[in-house]
């Protein structure tokens, strides 16, 4: 991965010392959609990732490099009272900044250097590791001591108050707190959190990534968002469940009662997250006990109520899911936003790299479309880059 201060010093020349981190994306186990209805998710951050680096410049104005993109962009300096979204990706950049507008002072202008391995709207979170690892950078930069509580706070705060996607915070923690060799359990209402350690010595991970890629604010993201929303306005309508602040108070055994009240619509989303929220906790303990196969159901348990009851998958999705179960897979499923994207598969060791390879060439005959199968394991969280830049 190119180091994001050389690409300062490439494109602007020599200026104040760059101060630099870097923050990886994500993948999750079980419970998807769980996020923002103050539920449970067990994710692992991946080893590919984003670093970022800052400086100040004299310019009052915001500077940004990226390897992705041959030209820089220039921005106005965001402010509290009217944010200049552009509707770009460099609006998580401005954004992140934004944030830190009362640290400071004025004039104050920045060049930002961008580089990442992790792939654009393929539900990896590129955008969460966008985020820590530049809140990591500002943060060492203007010598601000931020908890981790803080820092998940800031980059949510860019989804939801600046870019405008409401999202939860399970991507942000992931690549924030994530261990190696481990999965993170976190409640997303309280983020409470605790490590789970992988015990699958004979089982492999595989990110298989569809190549096809999806906007999550034009996409049905929000419109799930808003069922979920309107269907805790129902179900709170009546005494018995008037308590319910969100989806992740109802249990698996609600569900009878709950349901038969609701449109439609409203049941097949509050059916999916009460049961992934349960399926977290199921697939903690077999986490623990090192069962593939057991996860492996799990997953395509998941993926089948992500299908039928949430509706975000589609067809070329679905046919990756098969593809991978008739290759030997012990489960697999669609992850991420839906609508596209990847698909996170569990399978035997001895036959992983045969599998991804098998994986992708069934898809391209199948689909017509390219696909990406990666060999995946549990890497670290964030953290600053203090090794000088080359």
């Amino acid at each position: 991965m190119t180091d994001p201060r050389t690409l300062i010093l490439d494109r602007y020349g020599p200026g104040d010392p760059c101060t630099a981190a870097t923050a990886p994306g994500r993948a999750n186990i079980i419970g998807e959609h769980t996020d923002y209805n103050d539920g449970w998710v067990l994710p692992f951050a991946l080893s590919v990732g984003t670093r970022s680096a800052v400086r100040r410049n004299r310019l009052g104005t915001l500077r940004i490099v990226s390897d992705a993109f041959d030209e820089p962009i220039e921005r106005a300096w965001p402010t509290h009272s009217d944010p200049d979204r552009e509707r770009q990706w460099s609006d998580y950049v401005a954004g992140m900044v934004w944030t830190f507008s009362d640290h400071l002072p004025a004039g104050f202008g920045l060049d930002v250097g961008i580089s990442s391995t992790v792939p654009v709207g393929g539900g990896m979170s590129s955008s969460a590791a966008l985020e820590v690892s530049l809140c990591l950078a500002l943060a060492s930069h203007l010598d601000l001591q931020l908890s981790d509580d803080e820092i998940i706070r800031q980059c949510h705060a860019v989804d939801t108050q600046y870019v405008g996607i409401q999202a939860g915070v399970m991507d942000q923690c992931a690549s924030l707190m994530a261990k190696r060799n481990h999965a993170l359990l976190l409640d997303t209402r309280s983020l409470e959190r605790s490590h789970v350690p992988f015990r699958l010595p004979h089982a492999t991970w595989v990110i298989v990534d569809s190549g096809i890629r999806r906007a999550l604010a034009v996409s049905g993201y929000h419109t799930r968002l808003r069922e979920c929303r309107d269907a805790v306005q129902a179900i709170r309508t009546r005494p018995e469940t008037s308590h319910v602040r969100s989806l992740r108070d109802l249990l698996p055994q609600d569900l009878p009662e709950v349901t038969p009240h609701l449109a439609e619509n409203l049941r097949k989303r509050v059916e999916h997250v009460v049961r992934e929220n349960a399926f977290v906790y199921y697939g903690v303990d077999d986490l623990r006990e090192g069962d593939a196969k057991r996860i492996g159901t799990l997953l395509n348990e998941s993926h089948a109520s992500l299908r039928d009851l949430y509706d975000v998958s589609i067809p070329e999705i679905d046919q990756l899911v098969r593809i991978g179960l008739d290759r030997g897979a012990h489960g697999a499923r669609i992850m991420g936003g839906g609508f596209g994207g990847v698909t996170i598969h569990l399978v035997p060791s001895e036959i992983a790299e045969a599998y991804a390879r098998d994986v992708r060439e069934a898809y391209q005959r199948h689909a017509n479309h390219p696909a990406t199968a990666t060999i995946v394991d549990a890497s670290a969280g964030g953290r600053q880059l203090v090794e000088e830049a080359r």
